[in-house]
């Protein structure tokens, strides 16, 4: 270019083209190391994925092999972290109890009573004649001490009725050829009634009408208890079961007419 253009100002021209052809050098080397650290970061994420796509590649049995094993227990000073509402992460849980202390909601077995020893007939014919011989004896005592007039027709009642009651029992066992047998609810029934009479004997005549009164309404419901309870389930024969039965039908209206007494009495001490 130089030897075909010929510039007046070749001189001005020539130093300024020479300053542009070492800017442009420079220029250039800044190019080149920007280019240069292109590449080497390429390289980096080349090497980068390269890996990746070698882990990728791992077989699976050999990622078995390399996984980290699980702790359950914490080493020593070393503290679990808490899972989100509940124990401990890694750590067995115990198996949940019910409020009573019982696991798998098993509920504890209720207490039952010990069942009442069977008696034999002659054992229940007995208790029917001791029955029946406390009512005849209270009944004469209230008979002389009673001063209320329906107190003393119920002692009458008490009287006959038990009287009557007795005297077929008798019968029945003689037919029967049931042997009389004591027993453990016989002596208490015994000694329960000569309790009884004793204190109705030594009660103030102001007072007996409704001590009489209420030592009925308490026997006789304690009669129906041991009736239902213990006799007729201790009953072998037809003839035994139907005179029970009979006389718990007795029990039972006298129960209830002396309740009504008892009734009558409490509303006139409270005039």
């Amino acid at each position: 270019m130089r030897a075909l253009v010929h510039d007046p100002f070749q001189g001005t021209l020539g130093a300024t083209g020479a300053s542009l052809r070492l800017k442009g050098t420079a220029e250039m080397s800044q190019f080149s190391c920007r280019i240069l650290l292109t590449l080497a970061a390429c390289s980096g994420l080349a090497c980068g994925c390269a890996g990746d796509q070698k882990e990728a590649e791992t077989p699976a049995g050999e990622a078995a092999d390399q996984a980290p094993v699980m702790k359950t227990t914490p080493s020593p000073g070393e503290e679990s972290e808490p899972a989100p509402n509940g124990p401990p992460a890694g750590l067995p849980q115990a198996e949940p109890q019910s409020s009573s202390g019982t696991q798998n909601n098993v509920l504890a077995a209720p207490t039952l009573e010990p069942a009442r020893e069977s008696l034999s007939e002659g054992q229940i014919a007995r208790i029917a004649e001791l029955v029946n011989t406390a009512e005849i004896d209270q009944g004469k005592v209230a008979q002389t001490k009673a001063k209320f007039p329906r107190v003393k027709a119920f002692a009458a009642k008490m009287v006959q009725h038990h009287g009557h009651a007795k005297a077929e029992q008798a019968k029945l066992a003689s037919r029967l050829n049931i042997r009389v047998a004591d027993s453990s609810e016989a002596a208490a029934l015994k000694t329960e009634g000569e309790a009884t009479l004793t204190t109705l004997k030594s009660t103030p005549a102001a007072d007996f009408d409704v001590a009489y009164i209420d030592s009925q309404v308490t026997g006789h419901q304690k009669v129906l208890a041991a009736i239902d309870g213990q006799l007729l389930p201790s009953a072998k024969t037809d003839t035994v079961v139907s005179a029970l039965k009979m006389g718990r039908d007795a029990v039972a209206a006298h129960l209830e007419e002396a309740k009504a007494i008892q009734a009558e009495l409490a509303k006139a001490s409270s005039k």
